[in-house]
This record gives C-alpha cells, structure tokens and sequence, in this order.
C-alpha cells in the first residue's frame, strides 16, 4: 500500500470525497471543507517530516563541493588562524606506561575570511584524495572567489571516530633548564584536527555556526569561532620520552597550520600562529603556567617532527 502522504493516495481521497460531500447542505460541505483542508495540512505536515535533514545536509554539502569561482565575485577573504593561550596542563600516564603531559588547545579564526576545506568526493576507504581550500567574498554565505590545492590529506581518526584534517597542528614540549633559549624535547608531532565550529570567541559576530560535521568532504571554521581539543581527548598530548619530568623550567608549544598548508593571505597573519605556556615542575607537579618565559620567550628553531593522526 501507497504511504498516506503519497500525492496519489490524496488525488483519489478528494476524488471520492467531493461528490459525497456536495449531496449535503451547505454548512455541512463547509465543514468537510474545513476538514479537509486541515487533513491536506496534516499530509503536507508529514511529507515535510519525510524529508531527511541529514539528506539536505549532504545535498548542501555536495553542491559546495562542486562549487567553481563565480566570475562576479567580490575580493577573497582570508581566515587568520591563532592559538589562544594554552590551559589545563596536567601530566598522565597511558596503559602502556607511556609518561604524557596532557593539555587543551584552542584554535580561532581571527580573520575576515571563513576556514573551509573542501574534497571532490567522499572516500570511504580512507585513501587519499584531492583537497582544496575555497575562499569567499563573504564571511558567511557570500560567492566562491577562490578555489586553490592543498597539499594536505583527510584522514579518519580510529581513536576520535571521525575524519580528521592531517597535519593541522605541531605539539612540542621545551626544555626551559639551561641558560639562554628553550630546547625541544624529542620528537614534536604533527597532529590532525576535526575543523569545526567548538566555541564563539568573537560576540560581536552576528552569524551561527556553520560547521558541526566532522565530514571526509567538507570542513571549517568560521570567523569569530574556534575550534576546541579538550585535554582528555585521545591523542592531546605530548609525550615525555624520557618518562616523568624532573625539577625544574619547561614549555609546551603549539602551532596551528605549521606547514602553511593553507593560505592565510599573507603577512604576519601567517607567523602568529604559535602559543607557548611555561611552567614550573615541583616535586612531580605542574605550577607558574604563565604565558612568557621568565628571561625571554624561547626562539628554539624548529624541531624535526614526526608526523602523527
């Protein structure tokens, strides 16, 4: 049988119910009328439930993926990453006896510009596949003026459940103990992140959130939001290679698109991407986060890092 909001099982309901209804007198058709006509509101109700929302979203999604630049665009407008002071510093110790120093970062869009990752196509089978980065004449909504390659991959993190843009961040612990500058600890590691909208960081923005999925085709943020990692996360650490930390000064140090990955429009936009906390370890514990170095901030030059999920 048809489903009751199928428009061919309400022709034939109105087919056989108006030669019934005009025998009776007119106060009567009138209420059969009305009746009908909340009956007709009540199908148009549940064809409208019948809709997927999920189904518009990936209709939306697919379209922009599609997009090209539009020939009438205004000027692109570009996004302006920065990490915002580091917090909840606090050491743990995996199940494979793994010593870590755990943390919280949060990565904002200061720009004009939206955050937005695009792939022509899904990839279920968590190859690689081509990335592009759109930029638009508008912070929301607006016209697609460019449309550039990312030398970038979406990955689909096992441990987070959902797909990831690779090589987003770089964590790396200091070591603030000898004289003069801080000197990295190991291995910093290269991290991946869900570009989402977390957090509003800007209230003078009058727009909602535009991204909420962790989608393999479709990532962002938008100017005025951040995206958020909690401390507890799976993976939002750096490890300490040679196990607990002794007495003494160190530093843990995030940069947000170390490999200018994206394009941020150029200029110091592209260099103001780092936040460094410094603390204290005393008897075992993490005192004095503060956000400078007690002398000066470290100037350590880059250290080799190990790509990571």
């Amino acid at each position: 049988m048809a489903p009751i909001g199928d428009v061919r099982v309400r022709t034939t309901l109105m087919t056989r119910l108006l030669p019934w209804a005009r025998r009776w007198l007119p106060g009567l058709l009138a209420v059969v009328l009305l009746a009908g006509g909340g009956f007709a509101g009540a199908l148009a109700m549940q064809d409208g439930e019948e809709v997927d929302p999920r189904q518009e979203r990936q209709q939306e999604r697919r379209e922009r993926r599609s997009l090209q630049p539009h020939p009438n665009a205004g000027p692109a407008l570009y996004p302006d990453l920065q990490t915002l002071p580091l917090r909840d510093l606090q050491f743990d110790q995996l199940e494979d006896q793994t010593s870590v120093l755990r943390f919280t970062v949060e990565i904002w869009n200061a720009g004009e510009g939206r955050v937005e990752i695009s792939a022509p196509a899904s990839d279920e089978d968590g190859e690689d596949v081509a990335l592009f980065q759109n930029l638009y004449d508008s912070a929301v909504e607006g016209r697609l003026a460019e449309k550039r390659p990312v030398a970038g991959r979406v990955i689909f993190h096992p441990d987070h459940g959902h797909w990831h843009f690779a090589n987003f961040a770089r964590y790396e612990l200091l070591d603030c103990n000898a004289p003069g500058e801080c000197q990295p600890v190991g291995l910093g590691a290269k991290v991946s992140f869900c570009l989402i909208d977390s957090e509003l960081e800007d209230l003078d923005v009058p727009w909602q959130r535009q991204y909420t999925v962790c989608e393999s085709s479709l990532q962002g943020i938008t100017p005025g939001y951040s995206d958020l990692y909690l401390w507890s996360l799976p993976e939002q650490w750096v490890v300490l290679p040679d196990g607990p930390l002794a007495d003494g000064e160190f530093a843990v140090r995030v940069t947000a698109d170390p490999d200018h990955l994206l394009d941020e429009g150029g200029g110091e936009r592209e260099e103001n991407n780092t936040a460094t906390a410094y603390f204290t370890v005393i008897n075992g514990q993490i005192g004095n986060v503060r956000e400078t170095g007690e002398d000066q901030p470290p100037a350590a030059t880059p250290s080799p890092v190990a790509s990571s999920p």
